[in-house]
Formats: C-alpha cells, structure tokens, sequence
C-alpha cells in the first residue's frame, strides 16, 4: 500500500481506497479491552486520515483528466468534456 499512494496512479488510488474501507470495517468489529482501546481509536483515525487523502488526490486525478481531455477533444454537443482516449500497451519478454 505504500508503494502504490508514493506514486498513485488513478487505478491504484481506487484499488487502495477498497482496502482501506476493508481495513476500518475490520477494525471496527473489534472488541479491544481497555489496553488497547487508545491504540486502536488512534489507528482508526489514522486510516480513516489516508482515506481521505487518496479520496482528494482520486479527485484531483479525475478533475486533471476533464481537463486534458477538453484540452485534446474539445467538448460533446452536451457540453462535456470528450472522455479522454489512453492508449494502452503491452510489453512481453521471454
């Protein structure tokens, strides 16, 4: 999970986002005793803290393509942005 928010690409973004929510409904079926209550509370804070993070950075992506695809195809006669061509590509060895 580190790897994929120190250089996210919008799908890794949406792929870590499902297993942080995985991760606070697990938490949140926990019965700590006392000892751990604090740590728990704060470890809940801080997923939930990530998650809003790759929730704006999802958006900042998203916002960042309407952009780029109004800039390269213009706009549809309702007056959206042309959804963005990405080319894709596969790269075989062996």
């Amino acid at each position: 999970m580190r790897v994929a928010l120190l250089a996210p690409t919008p799908e890794e973004i949406l792929r870590e986002l499902s297993a942080l929510e995985e991760v606070v409904n697990v938490l949140r079926g926990l019965s700590p005793d006392r000892s751990e209550r604090g740590e728990i509370e704060a470890l809940q804070g801080e997923v939930r803290q990530v998650a809003r993070l790759i929730e704006s950075a999802a958006e900042f992506h998203a916002g960042w393509a309407k952009v780029l695809a109004a800039a390269a195809g213009g706009y549809t006669p309702a007056g959206a942005p042309v959804p963005l061509d990405t080319p894709s590509s596969l790269s075989v060895q062996g």
